[in-house]
């Protein structure tokens, strides 16, 4: 209705008949390598100096992710495929990316590690060195101190007394809660 008392409109048209094209030719857009296009410089500019991601997965671990929006934890698993555990450790230790994905996918290491998914490495120390880098911003610092509370409580309490929050105040409030239990 455009005013009032006018009438209501048509009905909408028929869906179309038969089923979908299929899919498309070649990988899913998500398993595509990254092109650098003209603005690839202006991306990492904007990411605090971070460079850009160079596959899907890591797109996908640096994306938004809705509330409910979807299982994207096991889409990304499904994305590194069998050497999920390497793939992601080296997203994690790869300081040039985006602290976002490096902070996802030290989640799903742990995730891995709770399940008894057999990583083929100890956890424990990949975490203390990321809370003790300078390289590690908010979002992956929180997540190593998640982590190591999950899976490591007495390494945590011997790494606590040394652990600074760099004046960042979500960090410095995860830290007091963790000194607190």
């Amino acid at each position: 209705m455009l005013e009032d008392g006018g009438k209501p409109a048509g009905p909408l048209p028929p869906a179309p008949a038969g089923p979908p094209a299929g899919p498309p030719a070649g990988p899913p857009e998500a398993l595509r390598p990254l092109r650098a296009g003209p603005d690839a410089g202006t991306l990492v500019a904007r990411a605090g100096g971070r460079r850009a991601p160079r596959d899907g997965l890591e797109r996908l671990l640096g994306a938004h992710w809705c509330l409910g929006g979807g299982d994207y934890e096991s889409l990304v698993l499904r994305l590194a495929g069998g050497g999920a555990g390497a793939r992601l450790r080296a997203v994690v230790e790869d300081d040039s990316a985006f602290d976002l994905a490096r902070a996802r996918a030290l989640r799903l290491l742990a995730g891995q590690a709770r399940r008894g998914g057999g990583l083929g490495f100890d956890l424990a120390p990949l975490v203390a060195a990321l809370l003790r880098s300078p390289a590690a911003g908010r979002a992956l610092r929180v997540a190593a101190l998640r982590t190591l509370a999950e899976l490591a409580p007495p390494r945590l309490r011997r790494l606590l007394p040394g652990l600074t929050d760099d004046g960042d105040a979500i960090v410095a409030a995860h830290l007091e809660q963790l000194r607190r239990r």
